[in-house]
């Protein structure tokens, strides 16, 4: 069984879904966001949060950055801010368009559902939560409700708090694909990060600018860096993050069937520009394989949402700790 509730927080309207294991707070008002993913077994709470950024109203299409960027959002139709490849005077906005929207939520049973419309696109997206034991399960539908069908991809966007000594697990050595880098850890960074953009390397390791070789695997906090890449989901379809100074981790799981990618994003006190950077680790499912919508229209690697259609997808977290049987 899961508690349903509707909060203050901070004084922000919250919802909180939670049962004996597990506790997940969401924004509506911003952008559906998810604040919270709390660990109940030994009092872990796994989402960075923004100290120097406070919530306030969002603008459609502007910098995400600008704003709160901490915990879980949602991204759709796109991620890096492009032209739509079939519509060329419609540009994209930074991070896609549903964070900047408030959202409708209401409970279904056990679950936690939350509804926003598209700005671009006649859609609606929907999001359940639902929880068992330790695990959190989010599934998606996209509805197009027109009959003009459109492109585009989603990505979830979870920033979790990067602790020393963290790991994280891939099974074998997928492909993968630079997005970024001010790390000078995939060859140049050039002097806006995209050099070498979509450079091919298999998980989980690079050839710095310097010729020294990289475990992305391993996180180590001495060095002030951000930069992402793009995997390749393998077979199995897990994402582990493990978290041994706190004795606990967190697991991705999907079908890569559906969601063929996952973004690794490091953040270790290098970004936001302005205000005070960040330190996370940001594990991004995604059904595009980088964040440009134009550049996946090039790539022949686009979901398209048909007239009159819906589409599903979803993946599953667990949170496993010592105290958990």
């Amino acid at each position: 069984m899961s508690r349903i509730e509707e909060e203050m927080w901070n004084g922000i309207t919250s919802f909180v879904i939670e049962n004996d294991y597990v506790l997940l707070r969401v924004l509506p008002e911003f952008g559906g966001k998810i604040v919270e993913i709390s660990d109940l077994g030994n009092g872990y709470q796994w989402l960075w949060q923004d100290e120097s950024r406070p919530f306030r109203k969002r603008t459609f299409g502007d910098s995400y950055d600008k704003y709160d960027i901490s915990g879980f959002d949602e991204c759709f139709p796109n991620i890096g801010v492009s032209k739509h490849p079939e519509l060329e005077e419609t540009l994209l906005p930074d991070h896609g368009e549903l964070w900047t929207k408030p959202w409708d939520f209401f409970s279904e049973g056990d679950n936690l559902v939350g509804e926003v419309h598209g700005h671009l696109f006649n859609y609606l997206f929907r999001r359940t939560i639902a929880l068992n034991m330790n695990s959190i399960h989010f599934e998606y539908e996209v509805e197009n409700m027109s009959e003009v069908a459109f492109s585009g991809f989603w990505s979830a966007h979870p920033l979790f708090k990067a602790e020393e000594e963290m790991s994280i697990e891939i099974t074998g050595h997928p492909q993968m694909t630079k997005e970024f880098s001010f790390s000078s850890r995939m060859g140049s960074d050039g002097e806006d990060g995209y050099a070498g953009h979509l450079d091919n390397y298999f998980w989980p390791t690079t050839q710095g600018e310097n010729l020294e070789m990289n475990d992305l695997s391993k996180i180590n906090l001495t060095k002030v860096l951000t930069d992402k890449v793009v995997v390749k989901v393998p077979e199995d379809g897990k994402i582990t993050l493990n978290n041994p100074r706190f004795g606990c981790s967190l697991k991705l799981r999907f079908d890569p069937r559906v969601i063929p990618y996952v973004g690794v994003c490091f953040n270790l006190g290098a970004y936001p520009w302005v205000g005070s950077p960040g330190t996370w680790i940001a594990l991004e499912p995604a059904t595009g394989p980088t964040d440009r919508l134009d550049e996946c229209w090039n790539l022949s690697d686009l979901p398209t949402f048909k007239g009159k259609s819906r589409s599903k997808f979803g993946f599953v977290i667990t949170l496993d700790n010592e105290k958990v049987i």
